[in-house]
């Protein structure tokens, strides 16, 4: 799975840990990562800073870039 993690105004953000039971990797400047999975594993899992981040995989997410936009964080 290859992708962006963007914050809530589209704004890349560098240093989010990506893993899945297959690998790890950690965004770079631009937001981008790669990490491998394969069926049956369900789950991408995204945190940086004690925030934590589960995206079920879907079918379609199979040979395309996935770009997860966070949600903002209230106070």
């Amino acid at each position: 799975m290859v992708g962006r993690v963007l914050d809530a105004t589209g704004a890349p953000i560098e240093g989010v840990s990506v893993e899945t039971v297959e690998a790890r990797s950690r965004t770079d400047a631009s937001g981008h990562f790669a990490v491998g999975w394969k069926k049956p594993a369900l789950y991408v899992h995204f945190w940086r800073d004690n925030l934590w981040y589960r995206r079920t995989l879907q079918p379609e997410d199979e040979g395309r870039a996935v770009d997860l936009q966070l949600p903002a964080l209230s106070n």
